[in-house]
């Protein structure tokens, strides 16, 4: 299983390694502006750069709601057509072919390499866009010293719902069977973290997901805001939530196993995940879809999620009824 990457570039490592102006004589861009960004794409693709201008501007303002921060405008989104035209610029790429797209926190830039959203749904396109700008906000809130970790944590926690959370989990899910988590200490190096990208990601994830739903999203943000004065994550941790990292990491390994067992399906800031209930539904495993929605009900009245708990409501009562119909057919 592979894991498509995205990148705060900065962080991986200095992939541009050509000056902007060699970057222009390889391939001549062509702009398309919106409000709030610079969309630069080459000859032939103008209806790709359309369709990302059609979604770019809300994805933009959902991610100044969320973090109460708007970035510096125009931003840039930089189009590759291909892997080629992409790895020509970007030569040390080639070892990384996972990846799909990058932010560029200097120059303020978002770039995604076409050709690997082959495969992706709508909403992975769209992710790709929201997982980068993250990136740029974060390293806004916290003057570009927020720890890899926690870069990837809240970059992937803001994506909408979509297939690929469930190839994470997965991956999570083995290596925790395996006993292979990577400790924080491992993961806050940036070379460890792309090397081991297969359980960095869905781990930093986690680690993210058990900070934001036992403190807080209101905490997080603060933990990133005080990044900026730290000395490091451990300091930052410690600060914010008045907890040691040692701790913090023994508390998130004892509460892990929940976050498999389906709790990765809520979310402190999109709506709660119900296409695994409404699966099992078709499936016609009425029980199984009723423990699901029993769970995400507990959740949800909790949050202000009523348009979901309403649904969540209405795929009980199919729940329920089916059950009953099973029993009747008995």
């Amino acid at each position: 299983m592979k894991v498509l990457l995205r990148c705060l570039l900065g962080l991986l490592l200095a992939l541009l390694v050509l000056p902007l102006p060699a970057l222009a004589q390889r391939e001549e861009w062509q702009e398309l502006r919106t409000s709030r960004f610079a969309i630069l794409y080459t000859s032939g693709e103008a209806q790709t750069a359309e369709r990302y201008a059609s979604f770019v501007d809300s994805i933009y303002d959902e991610t100044a709601a969320i973090f109460g921060h708007r970035a510096a405008t125009p931003l840039t989104l930089r189009l590759y057509p291909t892997w080629e035209s992409y790895t020509s610029v970007n030569p040390l790429a080639r070892n990384l072919p996972g990846i799909v797209a990058h932010a560029d926190y200097q120059r303020h830039e978002v770039v995604v390499v076409v050709s690997q959203t082959a495969s992706q749904t709508e909403t992975e396109v769209q992710n790709n866009v929201r997982h980068e700008l993250t990136h740029i906000v974060a390293s806004d809130l916290s003057q570009d010293r927020l720890n890899v970790v926690f870069q990837e944590a809240i970059a992937q926690y803001v994506e909408h719902a979509a297939p690929e959370l469930e190839q994470r989990v997965a991956l999570l899910q083995r290596a925790f069977d395996q006993d292979t988590l990577l400790r924080w200490s491992d993961l806050s190096d940036r070379d460890t973290f792309y090397t081991h990208a297969q359980i960095s990601y869905p781990q930093s994830l986690s680690i993210g997901a058990y900070l934001i739903e036992t403190y807080s999203f209101a905490s997080f943000r603060d933990f990133i805001t005080t990044s900026a004065q730290s000395s490091g994550y451990r300091s930052a941790l410690e600060r914010t939530y008045s907890v040691s990292a040692d701790q913090l990491e023994r508390d998130w390994r004892a509460w892990l196993p929940t976050y498999l067992a389906g709790g990765y399906r809520r979310n402190a800031i999109t709506a709660y995940d119900l296409s695994r209930a409404e699966q099992l539904l078709g499936e016609a495993r009425y029980a199984e879809a009723a423990a699901e929605l029993e769970g995400a009900l507990d959740w949800l009245r909790t949050t202000d999620q009523r348009a979901q708990q309403r649904q969540a409501e209405a795929l009980l009562e199919r729940s329920a009824a089916g059950q009953r119909a099973l029993s009747l057919a008995a």
